[in-house]
């Protein structure tokens, strides 16, 4: 059985952090992890009335770059967790048509000039491929996050925000120089109402997935939690997927929890997605 995909928090995460430098670079072509943020644009007409069509591009603060999906090797269901967030990707920059792809038989007008083919999406991960193993601190951490889901029916936002790493947090782990320097810049950048911000957007999609799906969240049951350790940028992570279920369906949310000072913290957790 495989997972619906679903993003790479710990990745995410640390491209918040460093989102005041990253974000200013220009896209490499070629095999290199190209980090920016995935953006939606409404297909425009030639007349210039948008439509309802929905178009990819990757957002790299020197320009918007067209994602020309079929001759990339990925999906839109797969690129649709990252939209608004950062994204780090296998890429290339070409020139040439935008609306014309291998195979075409009818001749079409097209958009001319430069756009991007992905090759890959970091984190991209089948539930097959994680360890399961229970015991000790992995049972109360999955504990934790399932009574914070059970929760979220009657969970203000505030509420939420205080079962997360803090920004005081932040600011300390941004003077330990084991941190790569570029995420110990962001986190030092990052002002209160931008913490803020980002903890009330993962608060909403959460909130959302549930109230989409009708699920009252007193009633999930836990089925599995799966994790693994992951580590980038000089900071040590816990990704986990906790699986539970409703009604006699499947729902999967993605956590990850910062491991630093002997302790586990949360940091991320994703809306729920349906098997």
């Amino acid at each position: 059985m495989k997972m619906t995909i679903l993003k790479n928090p710990l990745t995410t995460v640390l491209i918040l952090l460093a989102s005041f430098t990253l974000f200013g670079q220009k896209p490499m072509t070629g095999g290199e992890w190209t980090s920016c943020q995935l953006i939606e644009k409404a297909f425009v007409k030639k007349n210039g009335q948008p439509t309802d069509i929905k178009e990819f591009y990757l957002r790299c603060s020197v320009q918007d770059y067209f994602i020309k999906l079929c001759e990339s090797d990925i999906t839109p269901e797969q690129l649709i967790p990252f939209v608004d967030q950062g994204i780090s990707v296998k890429m290339e920059v070409k020139e040439g048509e935008w609306d014309v792809c291998p195979g075409d038989e009818v001749e079409v007008q097209s958009r001319i000039g430069e756009y991007i083919v992905i090759s890959e999406i970091k984190g991209i991960s089948k539930k097959d491929e994680w360890t399961h193993i229970y015991g000790g601190d992995i049972d109360s951490l999955a504990e934790e996050v399932f009574e914070l889901v059970k929760s979220m029916d009657d969970l203000k936002a505030t509420g939420f925000q205080a079962y997360f790493l803090g920004l005081d947090e932040y600011r300390i782990l941004s003077k330990d120089t084991s941190v790569n320097e570029v995420i110990r810049t962001g986190m030092a950048n990052i002002t209160p109402d931008e913490f803020d911000r980002r903890y009330m957007k993962v608060y909403r999609s959460l909130k959302s997935s549930i109230i989409d799906a009708g699920i009252s969240t007193d009633k999930l049951t836990f089925d599995d939690f799966n994790y693994k350790e992951v580590s980038d940028g000089g900071m040590d992570g816990l990704e986990c997927i906790l699986e539970m279920n409703y009604e006699d369906k499947t729902y999967y949310a993605q956590v990850l929890f910062l491991i630093r000072y002997g302790a586990y913290h949360l940091v991320e957790l994703s809306a729920l997605i349906a098997e």
